[in-house]
């Protein structure tokens, strides 16, 4: 029996290995026993699929698999990316959706995605109750084609009206004139010719690469991170463009370019965004970040009085609160930011267009207003390292961190420790460093962010050391 788990967003296995069809009907059964175990509105799910090797053929099982068990499924018409599969939940007042996707991870790799009633990331108690009626069914599927005959399973256009919900929320007549030149990287993933569709309706000109589905993505994990970004780098200086934007493979997370080609950070966009919805859009509400997340975003923050709500890392907790209170922004490292008025939900398209809506309004280019964001709450430079490390030892590690902290780290005094994630210790000139294990790999991150890279460097190795005196 395979050992099947939902880590912090959903269940990822190697394809042909851990991945198999077999496996993923198991998973879909699962699915279908919770569905039918707790009262919906609807018990109709969405189910969508990325560009991968064997996503296509999943999301069919999983179909016959959740048709079988007597719910009926809205299958998505080719490759749709994660956040047109959540609008579909949202916009027909589904039960849910599933989604064969592996995200941001290498090609190797594929997965299956929850996303509950709320159009919004699956909470433990969720992922735990499907994990709970694993194995516990033999799935029980209905072919595809029976499952279509009885009105069981009905193929869907998903893009239409998730495209039209995002004109509506970005503002299109001010990038009309704007005459913006972007070049947009989806690395192969769902995303395709999408900001090229929103776009052709206003004067900007628009390159994109890496548009036609791959399931090996190039060779590179589809993250909007580099080194995975430098193609994207090198066009945006050949072409003479303002901006690069890029998506992972399954469209929820955002990354950018400015016009020198310098890779702008997650952190740098979020906090240019909190920028443009309380000055531009006058909205207000919490915000809300990770504890990976730069210390920027609390100091800006800060300075405009508005409350700020730090979570561990997963998207799950961002929409927790976003469910519950009145959210302006909330926003995680890795690039999945999401906003007022909109579903609780990542959209890498959509931090995208916002970006270009703020350029607009500003008149001015990302590397200007970043510019003006350090001259007045100073550098915040980040970077993380992954490291091999047994899983025996992460246990020791943390308890040692926990019970005995450094009372300094490069010379500086430690005046902080945040336990409710990994451990992150926190200096006295607002530099921090964390140590944090992966729920599902023999993988540790250390986290650093301080006032240049020199110094986030020397966090790193001192983090790295910590690590290696564990016996």
């Amino acid at each position: 029996m395979t050992k099947i788990k939902f880590g912090t967003d959903g269940w990822r296995g190697v394809v042909n290995e851990h991945f198999t069809l077999d496996n993923v009907r198991v998973v879909a059964q699962a699915i279908a026993d919770y569905i039918n175990s707790v009262s919906l509105p609807k018990k109709e799910l969405a189910v969508g699929y990325d560009s991968r090797n064997l996503s296509q053929e999943s999301a069919t099982a999983v179909s016959e698999v959740l048709a079988g068990n007597g719910i009926k499924v809205m299958l998505g018409k080719g490759i749709v990316s994660t956040p047109t599969l959540v609008y579909a939940i949202k916009h027909n007042s589904l039960g849910g959706g599933v989604m064969v996707t592996a995200s941001h991870n290498p090609p190797r790799f594929n997965g299956i995605k929850f996303k509950p009633y709320y159009a919004g990331s699956a909470d433990e108690g969720i992922t735990k109750a499907i994990e709970g009626f694993l194995w516990k069914e033999q799935p029980k599927p209905m072919p595809v084609e029976e499952a279509r005959q009885k009105g069981m399973v009905r193929v869907e256009d998903l893009w239409t009206a998730y495209e039209e919900n995002l004109k509506s929320y970005v503002d299109l007549r001010i990038l009309k004139e704007s005459r913006f030149k972007v070049i947009v990287d989806p690395m192969h993933g769902c995303q395709g010719r999408l900001l090229e569709r929103v776009l052709s309706e206003t004067s900007c000109e628009v390159k994109t690469i890496h548009a036609d589905p791959d399931a090996a993505f190039s060779g590179l994990s589809p993250e909007p991170i580099p080194p995975h970004t430098a193609e994207l780098q090198k066009t945006v200086i050949e072409e003479g463009a303002d901006v690069g934007l890029a998506a992972d493979a399954d469209g929820d997370r955002v990354g950018a370019v400015d016009s020198k080609g310098q890779f702008v950070t997650p952190h740098q966009i979020i906090a240019m965004l909190l920028f443009h919805f309380y000055n531009n859009r006058r909205a207000k509400g919490i915000v809300v970040k990770t504890i990976t997340t730069s210390t920027l975003i609390e100091k800006i923050a800060q300075s405009l009085n508005l409350p700020l709500r730090e979570t561990p890392v997963g998207f799950k907790h961002i929409c927790q609160i976003m469910r519950e209170e009145d959210v302006l922004i909330g926003g995680e490292e890795s690039g999945g930011i999401s906003y007022k008025d909109y579903f609780p939900e990542r959209d890498g398209a959509l931090s995208a267009l916002l970006l270009l809506e703020f350029m607009a309004t500003e008149g001015k280019r990302l590397e200007e207003i970043m510019a003006q964001i350090d001259a007045k709450y100073g550098s915040f430079r980040y970077d993380r390292r992954d490291i091999a490390y047994p899983q025996e030892k992460k246990a020791k590690l943390f308890d040692s961190l926990k019970t005995n902290p450094p009372e300094r780290l490069a010379e500086k005094k430690v005046v902080d420790v945040k336990t409710f994630d990994g451990v992150k210790l926190i200096l006295e000139n607002d530099d921090w460093l964390m140590l944090r294990a992966s729920g599902t790999e023999p993988i540790l991150r250390i986290y650093a962010e301080a006032k240049s890279f020199d110094d986030v460097d020397r966090l790193l190795s001192i983090g790295n050391y910590i690590a290696q005196q564990i016996e």
